[in-house]
């Protein structure tokens, strides 16, 4: 019979999960407040408060994919094995 393997949990930080929502929310309406800003004073169609938004919307997840990624690295360095830090193994 197969050992199972024990993996160590890890707490929720929720200041940071709150941070990443603030982040992706930030990225979001700023650039849309902003394009239909512009498309008021240039009186164009709201191609422009499009196209901020699924800017903004595109740098909020990279921004928040990369905050991820170095939190993961970061728990995943404190460990002595970093297979045990949940996730499938490779």
């Amino acid at each position: 019979m197969k050992q199972r393997e024990t993996f160590q949990r890890v707490p929720i930080d929720w200041r940071f999960v709150g941070q990443l929502g603030i982040t992706l929310l930030a990225l979001t309406i700023l650039p849309v407040m902003g394009g239909v800003l512009l498309d008021r004073l240039l009186h164009t169609s709201p191609v422009i408060t499009l196209f901020m938004m699924l800017l903004g919307f595109t740098l909020g997840i990279f921004t928040i994919a990369k905050g991820v990624a170095a939190r993961y690295a970061r728990v995943a360095a404190q460990h002595s094995n970093p297979q045990q830090v949940g996730g499938d193994q490779c």
